[in-house]
């Protein structure tokens, strides 16, 4: 009861190297129907992300029949990761930062719901950050999302090139309520053994692929962790991997070979003739002058030296051919790579995953080329909409080169997560506003601490609405908050 009062009162995730300087990125990863997670990096260093939307949440065994763990689709709703900062890479849920140390973060909503699909009330991880225990020196990252991709491993390469690998695990953390997830914890990293001297490190959907020192290429599944090397392949400089265990490979000759699944055209090959392939496949048609390889669900797109970009597979309204022909609506395939409409030769990067190319432009805005942004909620401006083709503005208010500050209430929160978090935890719950206060209630200490009028007002576990605390200026907190890096 004192809860809902007061609640009046108040109106209660591809794998990229470490730079000396953060390198402006941002991706949908995933396959649309096994789950989605946006990330993004800030030339400052700071990380956003969107809520992670995963199918497999329905019919949990542990929540019985009365429970479907549907996403919170929250549109245009682009959070910045608290508490990370000086990060130089990002891939799926996962950051490195410039100390080498890495940092896995999770954020999701999903309703509770009766046998008949209604829902029932909304349940909020919070957004935090926290670091993976034991690793530092690391050089390189190829983080999954806590979705299922990549089965939830997550992989560093550190700088002596040795590999480690970590995941995430579902459990339940109230006994009374055992669909109220807590968290995915993260397991104890492990060193993948029979590899070493790595310096480049990608994942697909089951599978890993590392370029040793040598040029040599080694692959190994998520579920075997046994490294063998790749006949057929050396010389290499290059490999990139994702959609559906599907990899690449440049050689220093500027050759590309691919290899793994074809049923969606991904090998540039009829899947009529050959539906896949565990040996390297020549792809003479992209030619000699290829420079990065993103890999989505069924579809593949190649970077060229002149910064154009040439796409192939299955389509479902992300590959636009340039030319005067219609874009086709979806459901098209190519053979042969054709080159993407409508996307400049200056843009700062460019990823694939959850059926969408996601694009950063020379000035920081992101755009993506797709159908699949519903699933984790982006607010689209159809501007860039080209002959029916899906190019989409994305988070519109986000821009990488000049990302928005945070607001000083949620610095002087963030602050006091970190120096008195016996006071107020779980860190990283979303901040609120209403009633002129804007505040965050932290479900396990029971607290409330917001501002108000120029002051912080802080509301201790137990209390009646009357036990309001005043706990000073809110520009002196500040104060306090700037000192500690806030």
């Amino acid at each position: 009861m004192r809860k809902a009062i007061l609640a009046m009162a108040f109106v209660v995730v591809t794998s990229l190297d470490a730079r000396a300087a953060p390198t402006v990125y941002a991706s949908i990863d995933g396959l649309t129907f096994e789950g989605t997670n946006f990330s993004a990096l800030a030339t400052d260093g700071t990380v956003w992300t969107a809520r992670q939307y995963d199918p497999y949440m329905y019919f949990y065994p542990l929540c019985g029949d009365n429970f479907g763990g549907v996403a919170d689709i929250a549109p245009g709703v682009v959070k910045q990761v608290p508490g990370l900062k000086d990060v130089v890479a990002v891939s799926g849920s996962t950051a490195l930062k410039a100390d080498g140390t890495v940092w896995s973060w999770q954020y999701m909503t999903y309703t509770r719901t009766d046998k008949r699909g209604l829902g029932i009330d909304l349940i909020e991880l919070p957004l935090k950050a926290e670091p993976v225990p034991g690793l530092d020196n690391v050089s390189q990252i190829a983080g999954s999302s806590f979705i299922s991709y990549g089965y939830g491993f997550s992989y560093a390469v550190k700088k002596d090139g040795t590999v480690w690998r970590w995941k995430r695990e579902i459990v339940a953390y109230d006994t009374q309520h055992p669909c109220y997830f807590q968290a995915w914890p993260l397991t104890p990293i492990e060193q993948v053994a029979g590899i070493d001297q790595v310096v480049s490190l990608k994942i697909s959907r089951s599978e890993v692929v590392a370029l040793k020192s040598d040029g040599s290429v080694w692959t190994w599944k998520h579920t075997q962790s046994t490294p063998r090397q790749m006949a057929g392949l050396d010389g290499v400089t290059a490999v990139f991997a994702g959609g559906w265990d599907n990899g690449f490979a440049i050689k220093s000759d500027g050759s590309v070979f691919g290899w793994g699944d074809n049923t969606y055209i991904q090998l540039g090959i009829s899947p009529m003739d050959i539906l896949g392939s565990a040996t390297p496949i020549a792809m003479p048609a992209l030619g000699n002058d290829v420079k990065q390889v993103v890999v989505g669900g069924g579809y593949v797109g190649a970077v060229k030296q002149d910064g154009s970009v040439w796409a192939w597979g299955s389509s479902t309204g992300q590959i636009c051919p340039e030319g005067d022909t219609p874009c086709p609506d979806r459901n098209a395939g190519y053979i042969a790579p054709v080159k993407l409409r409508g996307v400049s030769n200056d843009f700062l990067s460019i990823s694939a995953g959850g059926s969408t190319f996601t694009i950063v432009k020379s000035d920081g805005s992101i755009y993506v080329i797709g159908r699949t942004g519903s699933n984790i909620g982006l607010a689209y401006d159809n501007s860039l909409a080209q002959g029916g083709a899906y190019y989409f503005s994305l988070f519109p208010s986000l821009n990488l080169l000049t990302p928005p500050p945070k607001s000083d209430t949620d610095r002087i929160l963030d602050w006091a997560e970190q120096d008195y978090a016996s006071l107020f935890a779980p860190a990283g719950i979303a901040t609120r506003g209403g009633a002129g206060y804007t505040f965050r209630y932290y479900p396990q200490t029971d607290t409330y601490l917001g501002t108000k009028d120029g002051r912080v007002w802080f509301l201790p576990p137990g209390a009646p609405l009357s036990g309001i605390a005043d706990v000073g200026a809110q520009a002196d907190r500040l104060g306090e908050a700037k000192v500690k890096g806030f």
